[in-house]
């Protein structure tokens, strides 16, 4: 008869995809980490370990553009929208954290000049007209 190896196919494994890279996740979504412990911020761990990169400023850009959302981000550049100063804050506080365990001393003065780098960048930008 059919050996035991070759008679009953293996299920193939579907490995879960996340729907979205969404900004802000709640922290009921299964792929939600908190930016940092005791953050209110949640994001796709899979998100951010795909925005990672060993270039702080790199890096910062890549959270921004993940936690608050490009269009978001054109819009606060071009003063059209408010900065929400706490969630900022979180996202400098994250980016030291992370390179601090990779040993980089990165001070939160240095990530705020990447952020406003990323937002006088933005704020150049042509507004799309009736996206």
């Amino acid at each position: 008869g059919p050996s035991k190896d070759t008679a009953i196919p293996k299920p193939a494994e579907h490995p879960r995809k996340p729907v979205t890279d969404s900004v802000q996740k709640s922290p009921r979504d299964a792929d939600a980490i908190p930016l940092f412990d005791g953050s209110r911020v949640f994001v796709s761990k899979v998100a951010l370990a795909k925005a990672y990169i060993p270039m702080p400023m790199i890096y910062t850009c890549r959270v921004m553009d993940l936690v608050i959302g490009k269009d978001k981000l054109v819009r606060i550049a071009q003063h059209e929208e408010t900065t929400d100063k706490d969630l900022i804050q979180d996202i400098i506080t994250h980016v030291c954290k992370v390179f601090a365990l990779r040993g980089n001393q990165l001070t939160p003065s240095a990530v705020q000049e990447f952020i406003d780098h990323k937002l006088s960048t933005l704020k150049l930008m042509p507004i799309k007209e009736g996206k």
